[in-house]
């Protein structure tokens, strides 16, 4: 049973560097740049859904609406400003 929890913990870490590495290539093939506040934001939208989920006392899904929504409006002064 303890396996079992260690590999779905890992598909889930696993995934989530899947992600991040997709992004940044993405960014890297298409602007030519690499985006080096891809980690940033990535983080800001892990500490918004904390605080969402955890502090605030939201159900899971809305928080998670709200994380992605809370990321753009940080994100957009980022990416006008470069």
């Amino acid at each position: 049973m303890l396996f079992l929890q260690y590999v779905i913990n890992g598909l889930i870490v696993g995934g989530a560097y899947a992600l991040i590495g997709i992004g940044l290539t993405l960014i890297l093939g298409i602007m030519n740049v690499v985006n080096f506040a891809h980690g940033e934001m990535y983080m800001l939208g892990a500490y918004f859904l904390y605080t969402f989920f955890s502090l605030q006392g939201i159900n899971f899904y809305p928080s998670i609406l709200l994380a992605i929504a809370a990321v753009m409006v940080v994100g957009l002064p980022v990416k006008n400003r470069f």
